[in-house]
């Protein structure tokens, strides 16, 4: 199979990706904001796009690693907050990027109870999946700390706080779980730190 064939499939699967996030978030703004939902999506695919081309692990992942996370980050969200099924998402894209979908999906329910019993049932859920897919989660929590507090000052120090905690727990992971040697474990530790980075910069903006 020609390196030109499968850049032309690459392109065309990423373009079918935008095509049904953008139609299954038609109408749905940002929180607060008149910003068309689906720039949330592309947002994250940019994010960990450029998190894993980075000049210092520059040719670590390959082209297809990095097009199937940037297909998940797309689609992250379409189960979650719209009428999507996972066999939806599997029949169009295939069961790998329905995998990844799945694990970027909150599990709780308003049934669940409480804000903080339904964050805990989620946070969870993200802490069991394989670590691209964890990444894929922290490059989601950097796009929404960008302007969380430009969007809903109100709601902010809850979320930054929620968010702390995810961070805490993949450090942990980061510590204790994984194989140093691993390239997944490096940009997983570069993801957190980027992410915490980012919410202490938010935290101060908050404090002033």
């Amino acid at each position: 199979m020609s390196n030109e064939y499968l850049d032309w499939q690459m392109e065309s699967e990423f373009e079918e990706a935008y095509q049904f996030a953008d139609l299954k978030h038609n109408g749905q703004k940002r929180k607060k904001s008149d910003i068309p939902y689906i720039c949330h999506p592309i947002a994250v695919s940019d994010i960990l796009c450029n998190w894993m081309v980075r000049e210092d692990n520059y040719n670590e992942f390959s082209d297809l690693e990095i097009h199937h996370l940037r297909l998940v980050a797309l689609l992250h969200d379409t189960v979650e907050d719209t009428d999507t099924t996972f066999e939806e998402i599997e029949e169009k894209f295939g069961e790998n990027v329905k995998n990844g979908v799945y694990w970027l999906t909150d599990q709780s329910k308003p049934s669940d109870g409480k804000r903080i019993i339904r964050k805990l049932i989620d946070l969870h859920h993200i802490l069991q999946a394989p670590i691209q897919y964890i990444i894929v989660k922290l490059a989601d929590v950097y796009n929404n700390c960008i302007d969380i507090i430009d969007t809903d000052i109100l709601f902010a120090p809850k979320y930054l706080k929620e968010k702390q905690q995810l961070i805490s727990c993949v450090k942990q992971k980061i510590d204790n779980d994984y194989d140093k040697n691993d390239k997944w474990w490096r940009l997983l530790k570069y993801a957190n730190e980027t992410c915490n980075q980012m919410m202490i910069e938010q935290s101060k903006r908050l404090e002033k």
